[in-house]
């Protein structure tokens, strides 16, 4: 019957010319309403692709800066160098004995600092903007040249002051002696006498390409992407990702870095270094123009501009008007629409087979449409009959299942159909990591396939348990032995797994499943390799690279909040600790991200007073906010648990 309702349907469209050139007309209707739509969705999605590069930009950028204005704060404060400057700022003879001895001294007491904080220099500025002490001899008595003073005399007023970078010969009048082709970022507090009177300001200077330059290098966005900060004249203050191109051209000497040098603007003509004449590019003189109204402003350009390689893109900026400086992050023209390009080439083939596959579609292999319709229980994937649903991700499906042949049961995970095919080899990661581990905490990978349409599964250890976000849910927190011996088990495991160089990087409650025997004894399981991270650069690959900002804020380390590739042994102590905080008072603790000084975890006994000795401060240690505070592995952790376990148990807790 079917042929024959194709056939009847032929002959009418061959005799219906009108009828068919409608059909057209809609089909191309329909066709450009759909490439407009498509338009505007790329768009917006590069809009918040954008706002979401430019945020993290923003938030390492302020974090950076805030900690180090308050190291210059801390050694301004420091008593010894307070009354040091004191007497230099009374001396009106800077030659003196007195004075030298005041210079030697104020020297020796910031050497540590030069070494322990990587700083490059210190000087103090009285209120007229002269040095009058200096790591570097021969600076003593010079002035600061106005531009910079501007800035810095604001620290007069009692504030903490970020000022950079700066090269030394746009800082200083007269001969150079040290750091004269290095350009500095500079911190500036203000340095306060015995009435709490400001009477001179302390700069602190850092190397601006070793340090803050590499806050913009993790930020690439794609393969043509950067992130970059410039100043009030336009000038880049980070490194380039092309600077390779801009030494080919003629910009640069060989050995001459982007920071500093470079003037954001097209190569219309020839583009000196270290000059602002010309105007700057489309989004930096957006920037500008908003940053002189001195206050913070940011803003998206997604119509294509030249940048300063003259390629087109589209970026984001930020201004932060207290600091006078700009960020901005920019990605190629060609790269960011690429998928409107495809579309516009192609859309008459898209429609041609559209209107091909709703005809012949029936026909058609049914695998081409078993890709869209999810796996369900009954049906067999590899080896293994799915017997019923037991659990569900954003990118996998959980069933239990059966080994048709051994009547073995097995947690079978099925990719969802449709998504990209770098969420398969994602999910395929996951389970070659899993398989490469032998633990009995960690549920054993018996085979890896795909199905029939090519979606990868793998099959893994079913464990009767329950996680441990549900437990707490229900029961309420868990008493302080019990939660004792399930962190003794978490830090086995991870201790094990990072022994096998591989970091998991997503401890957390739902991800850690527990049992109870009738005799009480507890079984853990650790799932869900997901975000795990090889430690051998060799294996370090695109996808990993891509999930380096992902993590459930509750139990993600501050480092890697700050840098995402700082993941070790203590960032999976910190996750112990912030599970333990959890298992024992029943709620999760979030850190402020708008607070980036250095927020400590309350204590558990301020949400639940402990009987255990010592059980407090093991969680405590654990969640410190500086790493080298916490414990140094999660086996040393374990240890002050039993401790804790064994004085509980001899006092009868």
């Amino acid at each position: 019957m079917r042929p024959y309702a194709y056939q009847w349907l032929a002959e009418f469209m061959r005799r219906n010319i009108l009828l068919a050139v409608l059909i057209a007309l809609v089909a191309a209707a329909t066709a450009v309403w759909a490439f407009l739509n498509v338009q505007t969705t790329v768009r917006e999605a590069r809009r918040n692709y954008l706002e979401s590069l430019l945020a993290v930009q923003g938030e390492m950028v302020h974090a950076w800066i805030v900690e180090r204005q308050a190291d210059a704060t801390l050694w301004a404060d420091d008593s010894e160098v307070a009354a040091l400057v004191s007497g230099l700022v009374g001396s009106r003879h800077h030659a003196s004995a007195a004075a030298q001895r005041r210079h030697d001294a104020f020297r020796q007491r910031l050497a540590p600092a030069l070494e322990d904080r990587n700083l490059a220099v210190a000087n103090v500025v009285d209120a007229q903007g002269v040095l009058i002490a200096s790591m570097i001899p021969e600076y003593v008595g010079r002035k600061l040249k106005p531009a910079v003073w501007h800035r810095l005399k604001r620290a007069l007023e009692g504030e903490s002051i970020f000022v950079g970078p700066l090269f030394e010969q746009d800082r200083l009048d007269g001969a150079l002696v040290a750091h004269a082709d290095q350009a500095l970022v500079w911190f500036a507090a203000p340095v306060h006498d015995k009435t709490g009177r400001v009477v001179a300001v302390l700069c602190l200077g850092r190397h601006a390409a070793s340090r803050f330059a590499d806050l913009f290098e993790i930020t690439h966005p794609g393969k043509t992407g950067e992130a970059y900060a410039f100043d009030a004249a336009g000038r880049m203050l980070s490194h380039s990702r092309f600077e390779k191109q801009l030494i080919e051209r003629g910009q640069f000497a060989a050995g001459q870095r982007a920071l500093g040098r470079l003037m954001l603007r097209p190569p219309d003509e020839d583009q000196g270094i270290r000059t602002g004449d010309d105007q700057p590019t489309r989004l930096v003189a957006q920037a500008l123009r908003a940053g002189a109204a001195a206050t913070d402003a940011q803003g998206i350009i997604l119509e294509p501009y030249r940048n300063y390689l003259g390629e087109p893109v589209i970026g984001a900026w930020r201004w932060l008007a207290r600091h006078e400086l700009g960020i901005a992050v920019e990605i190629s023209e060609a790269e960011s629409y690429k998928p409107i390009a495809i579309l516009n080439t192609h859309l008459l083939i898209l429609m041609l087979t559209l209107a091909v596959a709703l005809f012949l579609g029936p026909t058609l292999p049914a695998i081409l449409w078993r890709r869209v319709v999810p796996v369900k229980s009954g049906q067999r994937v590899g080896a293994y009959r799915l017997d019923r649903k037991i659990g569900e991700g954003g990118m996998a499906d959980v069933f239990l299942g059966t080994h048709e042949r051994l009547g073995r049961r097995a947690a079978v995970k099925v990719v969802k159909g449709g998504l990209r095919e770098e969420m398969h080899q994602r999910f395929e990661r996951e389970a070659r990591l899993m398989a490469s581990l032998r633990h009995a905490d960690i549920a054993a990978v018996f085979e890896i396939g795909n199905v029939e349409d090519g979606r990868p599964y793998y099959a893994m250890e079913y464990f009767e348990g329950e996680s441990l976000d549900r437990v707490v849910v229900r029961d309420g927190p868990l008493d302080e032995r019990r939660a004792c011996r399930i962190l003794i088990r978490v830090c086995g495991i991870l201790q094990y797994v990072c022994d096998q160089g591989i970091v998991h990087r997503d401890t957390k409650p739902e991800n850690i499943l527990l049992s109870a025997d009738a005799a009480g004894d507890l079984d853990v399981k650790l799932i869900d390799f997901g975000l795990a991270k090889s430690r051998d650069p060799a294996d370090h690959d695109r996808l990993t690279q891509e999930v380096n900002l992902l993590g459930t804020l509750g139990y993600l380390a501050p480092e890697r909040m700050r840098d995402p590739s700082d993941a070790d042994i203590r960032g999976e102590v910190y996750a112990v600790g912030a599970l333990g905080y959890f298992l024992l008072t029943g709620q999760e603790w979030v850190p402020s991200l708008e607070r980036t000084g250095g927020e400590e975890a309350p204590s558990v006994g301020s949400r639940r007073p402990l009987d255990t000795s010592g059980l407090e401060a093991v969680i405590a240690r654990a969640m410190r906010h500086r790493k080298d505070a916490r414990w140094a592995s999660c086996r040393e952790m374990a240890t002050a648990l039993a401790v804790c376990m064994e004085a509980a148990a001899s006092n009868g807790v």
